[in-house]
Order: C-alpha cells, then structure tokens, then sequence
C-alpha cells in the first residue's frame, strides 16, 4: 500500500478522481434543489434526473470501451472537459429544453468516467493487492459522494453563482491534474465498430462474468432503493433520528467495508467473502422494515450491516469482473458492470413504487430484500457454473 501511494500517477489519479466525483455528486443531488428554486416543476424535475441516467446508461455502451480504445488518460480528460461544458450549459440555460440538452452532455462526463477509474487501478495494480487498491479507489467515490452535497449546498448559501463557479473551478483542478498523468494503459488501440459488437458479444458469453454481472444489478436494486427511499420513509417515522444519520451511517460504514473487504478478498479469496457480505446485505436490507418497530437501536444496526455487507459485496463482484476480463477488455467490462448499477437502482426503484403502494414502506423492503436475497443466492449456489467462484 505504501508503495503504491508512493507513486506519482496514483496521487494524481486518486486526488483528480476526489474532485471529479465531488462534481458528479453535485449533478444527481443537488441540481435538482438548484430546478425546484429556479420554479421547475416536480415533473420536469423528475424528466431532467431520469435522462440524465438514461443517457448514461445509454451512452455507456459506446463511450466505455473509449478507455480501451483511446487509453484511460483521453477519457479522463474527455470527461473532465464535458463535465465543465455541462456545468456552463446548466447554469446558463435559457429554458428547459436547453437544461435537457445539458443535461445529456452532463451524462458523457459520468458515462467515460465511472468505468475509466476502475481500469486504472487494474492496470496501477497486480492479482496480489487489486482488491485492496480498488477498495481504497471505491471508498474515495464514496467519500467524494458524501462531501460533494455538504461543499455545494453550503456554496448555495452564498448563491446558485457561487456553486456553479466553485464547481467549474474544482473541473479544472481536476483536469489539471489528470492532465500530469502518464498513460496507464500500454495496450490501446483503434477498434471498428464490429469489433466492439464482437467485444461485447465475448464478454456476455462467458458465464463467469455474467454472473457478477447479475450480481452487481441485485446489490444496486437494494442499494439504490434504499438510498432513493429511506429518507421519505424515516420522515413518516416521528420517534427516529433524522435521514441524515441513517445516510452518514450508512455511507460511514460502506466507505470502511469497501476497504477492509477488498484487503480480505485479496488474504482469503472472493469465495469465502462474498457469501458472508452477501448475507449481511440482506439482512441489512430486511431489517430497514424493524426501524418502524425499534427505533434508532435499528436504524444504528441497519445502517452499518447493510453498508458492510453491500460494499464488501460490489467489491467481490469488481474483483470478480476483473478477474476474468482480458487486460485489453478492462474499460469495456466494467462499462457493463457500471450500466448493471444504474440499471439495478432504475429497477428496484420502480419495484418499490409499486409495491409500496399496496403494502406500505416498512413491508416493501421486505418484498426487495426478498427478491434481492433468493435472486443472489440462486447464483452464488449455480452448480451449472464452468468454474467455481476464485
């Protein structure tokens, strides 16, 4: 670890990362604060996050393998650029319809970002320590997703300027810094578009993969349900404590389990970590309906389990990607696995609704935790599979 702190690149990499992830934070939490004050309505709001995702998703398919193709530095950079343009766009609009369009330029900068950081680590990285090094690169997302609302909302009390400003002020800092980066990726290459269909085609046949990938949209359907839906539900509960502890915990204790799980990943194996992390998961997911009946004694338990166990478990499933992708297909593959995220919140959200509807909050987690708890299981018990799970 202290060597690999040591080197240069990495410094830059994981300090330009902080800074973009404070800004990316900013675009799925508080530009929606930033519509509401500007007079939008609950639907536009709604209509701008929802396509801010879609075309991510979308566009990730296409600007993934740019890491792969271009090298890791062209997409950070890229990305980094787009984010700046967006921030001028957002800030500037003149209608809604320009906000939409701004919004899509918004989504490029997180499409070629999320899947680039990944593949810098594996190639900053070697078999013995990859889980440790991507735990720690996981964790800062988290801490970048955690203080990047506190520093934008508190520039709002200044003015909507003053946050628009610092954001784009921290961009360039970021780009600065990645800037002074050396390429990591030794392999890249121009591909035609066959090729990448071909690419893609590989990757979702070999069965090792897609069982993580599987995972991966299981543990987002909880994850992103939670996190979309705890707020309104511990609001209805008058004798806990508020969301914001929930989430600090929450994220508090992700951010630990993204580094102790990827340290214990590369000491024991994924096979004996991931059932456990899995398990605590689920247990974390079910218990969120027990914080109606006992209080903040399991709102603290709830919290903490089910941050420990998802985060120990997305990082078994990144190792696992990692583990069966070919070097030159690293970007590419964890493309895949970041569209699984999205898609995995898009989904469970949608579940949620619906059956929250019928049966109330409290009971609706226990319905996904179900779902997410039978649907795990079934692939970390598939006897089918070619090769057991490393």
């Amino acid at each position: 670890m202290k060597e690999f702190l040591k080197n240069r690149n990495v410094v830059l990499f994981l300090t330009g990362t902080f800074f973009m992830m404070l800004n990316l934070s900013m675009a799925y939490i508080v530009i929606p604060v930033y519509l509401v004050a500007t007079g939008l309505s609950v639907a536009q709001v709604g209509m701008s996050t929802a396509l801010y995702s879609i075309v991510a998703i979308i566009l990730r398919v296409f600007l993934g393998p740019v890491a792969d193709n271009k090298g890791r530095k062209f997409s950070m950079l890229a990305s980094t650029i787009a984010f700046v343009i967006s921030t001028l766009f957002i800030w500037l609009a003149p209608n809604f319809t320009w906000h939409l369009f701004a919004r899509a330029i918004q989504a490029i900068s997180l499409a070629l970002y999320m899947s680039t950081g990944s593949s810098v680590i594996s190639d900053l990285s070697n078999e013995k320590n990859l889980a440790t090094l991507m735990g720690v690169y996981r964790a800062l997302l988290g801490l970048g997703f955690l203080v990047g609302p506190i520093f934008s909302l508190s520039m709002i009390r200044i003015s909507y300027d003053a946050m628009f400003i610092a954001n784009i002020f921290i961009s360039i800092i970021a780009f600065i810094l990645l800037l002074q980066m050396q390429e990591t990726c030794k392999y890249h290459g121009g591909k035609s578009k066959n090729t990448l269909l071909i690419d893609y085609k590989g990757l979702l046949r070999d069965r090792r993969l897609r069982k993580y990938y599987y995972l991966t949209i299981l543990l987002a359907i909880g994850y992103g349900t939670v996190m979309a839906n705890s707020a309104n539900y511990l609001y209805q509960l008058s004798d806990t404590w508020s969301p914001s502890v929930f989430l600090f915990l929450l994220s508090g204790s992700g951010m630990l389990s993204s580094m102790v799980g990827g340290r214990l990943i590369d000491k024991f194996s994924i096979k004996k970590i991931i059932a456990p992390a899995v398990t605590l998961a689920i247990i974390g997911m079910l218990g969120m309906a027990f914080i109606s009946w006992f209080g903040n004694i399991a709102l603290i338990v709830v919290a903490i389990l089910f941050g420990l166990g998802n985060n120990s478990s997305v990082m078994c499933a990144v190792s696992g990607v990692d583990s069966f992708t070919s070097k030159n297909l690293k970007a590419t593959s964890f493309s895949i696995q970041e569209s699984s995220i999205d898609g995995g919140n898009a989904i469970g959200n949608f579940i949620f609704g619906w059956v929250a509807l019928v049966v109330g909050y409290a009971n609706a987690f226990i319905v996904l935790g179900c779902i997410m708890g039978i649907g795990c299981f079934l692939i970390l018990f598939d006897r089918k599979k070619p090769t057991k799970l490393i």
